[in-house]
């Protein structure tokens, strides 16, 4: 074998170790996504700017309940809601 193609196989065996590691490791998945439930709230802050016809930016700031039940509450009608 030449030493171009001993090269480019150790360079494909050492990416596919990285590939097999990388999927088969066991923290990928376990990561919690969100906030845990419980008192008080999250503020959420954001914006946008635009300057097409000298237009200026805009700030919102918004707040969001930790409780799961007065989260979900806040996606009901008033009617449903008990």
């Amino acid at each position: 074998m030449s030493t171009f193609w001993i090269i480019w196989l150790g360079i494909a065996v050492i990416v596919t170790a990285v590939f097999i590691y990388r999927f088969t490791r066991p923290d990928i998945g376990t990561k919690q996504r969100g906030t845990k439930p419980g008192q008080g709230d999250t503020v959420v802050e954001g914006g946008a700017w635009a300057n097409f016809d000298g237009g200026g930016s805009h700030q919102s700031v918004t707040r969001v309940t930790r409780d799961p039940k007065k989260y979900a509450e806040t996606f009901c009608t008033k009617d449903t809601a008990d």
